[in-house]
């Protein structure tokens, strides 16, 4: 599907279809083998794909952040504005 075929459709993004760099979201190698931190990907309904990430937040829990590149996502979670809950902290006791 190309751009101007749903020009006239007012719920389709006219950028639909971005996508995460190359070796970033959903074509990111493992956490594991690159060393690098987790990343998933989001699409929306225009199948724009966005990055998510996990990293510290600034109260030292973990924080998930998103954005359109890796480097957006980590610094949307170090905001800290999407806290985790206590289970994904790294000091958390299994019961």
């Amino acid at each position: 599907m190309g751009k101007t075929e749903h020009a006239d459709d007012p719920f389709r993004s006219r950028n639909a279809g971005r996508k995460a760099p190359e070796g970033q979201g959903v074509s990111a190698p493992l956490a594991s083998e690159s060393g690098g931190p987790p990343q998933t990907s989001i699409f929306d309904g225009a199948g724009n794909e966005s990055v998510v990430t996990l990293a510290q937040g600034p109260d030292g829990r973990v924080a998930e952040g998103a954005g359109p590149t890796l480097e957006d996502a980590l610094r949307d979670a170090e905001t800290g504005d999407t806290l985790l809950g206590e289970d994904f902290s790294p000091d958390h006791e299994v019961d």
